[in-house]
């Protein structure tokens, strides 16, 4: 099956991408890239991804699962209409898994109205923001690494990206068969 993974462009966080893209890779699942321009991405921590697509060119049914990658440079270069309209487009996909981890919850959740799943997001005991404002939104927040609700996956930061990697498979094997 293919997966598209959105990064921001500057300031993904590395072993959520890394981490997830090795272990679906290993499922078989072919991997495409995306964020808001092509070229060379850069991570928080050095990695580098090639980028071969920008988010306004993911094309409706091309893929199986859109996952959103976390990281510094979510918010700041993932947080807009462009790909607000890719995930509410994405949603109404039957068949069609949306994952997210780290930060990267908060911007599905702004997306698309989740009142009343169940999804997990990053915080810290110093900034619970992103937990107070999935609340807001109707949201049930589960404090887990790992929450799969359906074919929506969310995971709450690089510890949980292994685990991330194969609720998004299990997910689609549900939907493949």
């Amino acid at each position: 099956m293919k997966v598209i993974i959105i990064i921001a462009f500057k300031g993904f966080k590395d072993q959520e991408y890394f981490e997830t893209r090795r272990v679906l890779e290993s499922a078989g699942h072919q991997i495409q890239v995306a964020s808001n321009q092509t070229g060379l991405a850069q991570g928080v921590d050095g990695g580098e991804v090639v980028v071969e697509l920008t988010i306004d060119q993911v094309r409706d049914g091309d893929y199986q699962a859109l996952v959103l990658i976390g990281g510094a440079g979510a918010l700041k270069y993932l947080d807009n209409a462009t790909l607000y309209d890719l995930l509410q487009r994405s949603s109404s996909q039957k068949g069609m898994v949306l994952a997210a981890i780290c930060i990267a919850p908060l911007i599905l959740a702004r997306a698309v109205n989740f009142k009343g799943r169940e999804m997990t997001v990053w915080s810290s005991t110093l900034d619970r923001s992103a937990v107070k404002e999935l609340k807001n939104r109707g949201v049930v927040y589960l404090n887990q690494p790992v929450v799969a609700s359906d074919r929506l996956i969310t995971a709450d930061g690089p510890e949980a990206a292994e685990l991330f990697g194969q609720a998004i498979i299990k997910a689609l094997d549900k939907i493949g068969k």
